[in-house]
């Protein structure tokens, strides 16, 4: 694997992982053509507490059935959240007209709203994240 592709991380490091894609019950696909299971994410996050390539880890995931992949990650120093249960989907905030897709789900758009206002230092948990109101639209009835 060539270097630009390889994350210098040790013991020490705190990662964010963010996924976001096409979900389902247990996985991921990235644009229509790869896809990643959760027990595929498990391991590999599992191979990198072994390697100790982290300290403490937030995966998060935004995409249909988002919770269903982390269901197999067991490593210690890890969180996980995303953005719909197991049978739920997940929701676009807005589209552009000029390009005609959306440009960011509502769960990226609210996080990242969230996670702007935390300061250096911040004594932020993620209790509090997760308990920050939103007001999104509910679906249309089928």
């Amino acid at each position: 694997m060539p270097p630009s592709k390889h994350l210098l991380s040790d013991a020490s490091s705190n990662i964010l992982l963010y996924l976001t894609g096409h979900g389902g019950d247990g996985f991921l696909k990235f644009q229509d053509n790869e896809e990643i299971g959760s027990r595929d994410l498990g391991d590999a996050i599992g191979q990198m507490y072994e390697k100790r390539r982290y300290g403490r880890m937030l995966v998060m995931v935004d995409t249909c059935q988002a919770n269903t992949l982390y269901q197999d990650i067991w490593s210690p120093g890890v969180l996980a959240t995303g953005s719909s249960k197991l049978g739920e989907n997940s929701y676009a905030h807005h589209s552009d007209m000029d390009i005609g897709v959306a440009v960011i789900d509502s769960f990226t758009h609210y996080a990242l709203q969230y996670l702007k206002g935390i300061e250096p230092g911040s004594n932020a948990t993620m209790q509090e994240f997760v308990g920050v109101p939103c007001s999104l639209p509910l679906p249309p009835p089928p």
